[in-house]
């Protein structure tokens, strides 16, 4: 488990400041908050998480599977997950965002067991507020 934590997260760390250094070239906002704020929060935040995990790593002394007791039901709910999230990647900009969002959501909250009337209405809900906070708060056009 170590030499996997390790790689995995000296890959994130370097990942993360690569597209650090790529979002200095987006354009900056009325008022300092641009399109470039709120990637470069989540990159830092991914960078200190990385940093945290990886010393932690490195300082306990564990030879436990990285995998270990991998239900079956939860790896297939972990697919699904992925390729939910790829697909709404690959159909940003060609259907509108808050339908890919809403699917996206109400998929992932099946996933979680959660109650039909309330996964409607938690996707609908993170939808349209996400999609305001970028549209009016951030001026990114998603």
């Amino acid at each position: 488990m170590k030499k996997a934590n390790v790689v995995f997260n000296a890959i994130l760390i370097l990942l993360s400041g690569f597209f650090f250094y790529q979002s200095l070239s987006f354009p900056s906002g009325a008022g300092g908050v641009g399109p470039a704020f709120f990637p470069r929060i989540m990159l830092v935040s991914i960078i200190l998480i990385c940093t945290y995990n990886l010393i932690i790593t490195l300082i306990n002394h564990t030879n436990e599977p990285f995998f270990k007791n991998i239900d079956k039901n939860k790896g297939i709910a972990f697919c699904v997950v992925v390729g939910s999230m790829a697909v709404m990647i690959f159909l940003l900009g060609k259907l509108p965002f808050i339908i890919i969002a809403s699917t996206m959501l109400f998929i992932q909250c099946i996933i979680m067991r959660l109650k039909i009337l309330t996964s409607v209405l938690t996707a609908s809900i993170l939808s349209i507020s996400v999609y305001l906070i970028f549209v009016k708060g951030f001026n990114v056009l998603l």
